[in-house]
């Protein structure tokens, strides 16, 4: 039976970016996935009634990807992968015969939203050039570093004028900032429309920056040639290079199990997390020990999930750990203090 080092459920391009990083670091690690291509919501399918058309299913604009750290560590260009910079982005049709228009370039974009409302424009002029420096300065610096905890956070943002606003305008939802601050209603839906094309709840509070650090991003709006596969192909290829697999058509019922544990107490322990906050950033939080069946640990991630746990005993600090999946293994998990203290309880104890 081969052994790996690491495995992850799903080859989605979150997964997939996971991997060929673990995979660089010289891990042996596999991902697997149901579905009949690697990529999750990056597919490209061909139009059956037009032979020769291919177009995106789910996933078309990547914003800003060839500035990703990501993209240049995993050399993702030498994959294949080539992305083409769009002048305009969107397009919203009015009944009237208006459009409302968004492009990289902001001043074509005030012109048009101004064609319809002036003073929306220049309400939006003013929260994207108030944005700039917020999102260089603050939003982008913490999207690359580990979240911290949401109480340190405030503090540190509180001692400036720019991260003020930054927290006061973040306490608002999608929803509340736009009707706060814009009078036409085909503008207001349209930022709507626009901010929703992030795929979250407009009506959910905390996001209410969204919009602005939005229009005030230099990343510009790309489109993979060949279409969004193009990139879910390149990091493929990438993993590969390095060594790992990716198997699909590989749905999770019929994985058998993952890892058998060899050790005697006690153990030493390492537990990969998935943060919520960072989009699949991969984790690694110990070593810790275990009582009584139950692992603490203290953690800095505001919202984890963990996806999978490495076992090895005290006196093996190889680094090679056994993997196991965590429901086989825990039937409770909970975050509690404000310490961000966390408990798992062991359905039985980490042996074979």
């Amino acid at each position: 039976m081969t052994t790996y080092d690491g495995i992850i459920i799903g080859a989605g391009h979150n997964g997939l970016i996971t991997q060929a990083y673990l995979a660089k670091a010289g891990l042996k690690v596999i991902s697997l996935d149901a579905g009949p291509v690697a990529g999750g919501g990056l597919p490209t399918v061909e139009d059956e009634k037009h032979p020769g058309f291919f177009h995106n299913l789910h996933s078309y604009f990547h914003r800003g990807i060839t500035s990703m750290p990501w993209f240049t560590d995993l050399k993702l260009a030498r994959y294949g992968v080539e992305y083409l910079e769009n002048d305009l982005y969107v397009s919203v049709l009015q009944r009237d015969g208006n459009v409302l228009q968004w492009w990289n370039d902001f001043e074509q974009t005030y012109r048009s939203f101004a064609e319809i409302d002036r003073d929306d424009a220049d309400r939006l002029r003013y929260w994207r050039d108030r944005f700039i420096p917020i999102t260089r300065d603050i939003i982008r610096p913490e999207a690359a570093a580990p979240p911290e905890p949401v109480a340190v956070r405030r503090e540190r943002l509180q001692k400036f004028e720019d991260g003020r606003l930054l927290l006061q305008v973040s306490e608002f939802s999608p929803c509340e900032f736009v009707s706060q601050e814009f009078n036409n209603p085909a503008i207001k839906g349209a930022l709507l429309f626009i901010n929703g094309m992030r795929e979250m709840d407009l009506r959910a509070k905390g996001f209410g920056h969204h919009l602005p650090s939005l229009f005030a991003s230099s990343a510009q709006v790309q489109t993979c040639r060949g279409g969004a596969v193009s990139l879910a192909r390149a990091l493929v290829r990438s993993i590969e290079a390095s060594g790992g697999t990716v198997r699909t058509n590989a749905p999770s019922p019929a994985i058998p199990r993952l890892a058998r544990l060899n050790h005697r107490p006690p153990w030493r322990m390492e537990l990969l997390l998935q943060a919520a906050r960072t989009k699949n950033h991969v984790r690694r939080i110990g070593p810790l020990r275990i009582h009584d069946h139950r692992l603490r640990y203290r953690s800095s991630v505001k919202s984890v999930n963990p996806v999978a746990v490495a076992w090895s005993d005290t006196s093996r600090l190889s680094g090679r750990y056994r993997w196991i999946p965590i429901r086989r293994r825990f039937r409770s998990f909970r975050i509690s203090g404000r310490s961000r203290g966390a408990s798992r309880t062991l359905r039985s104890p980490p042996m074979p």
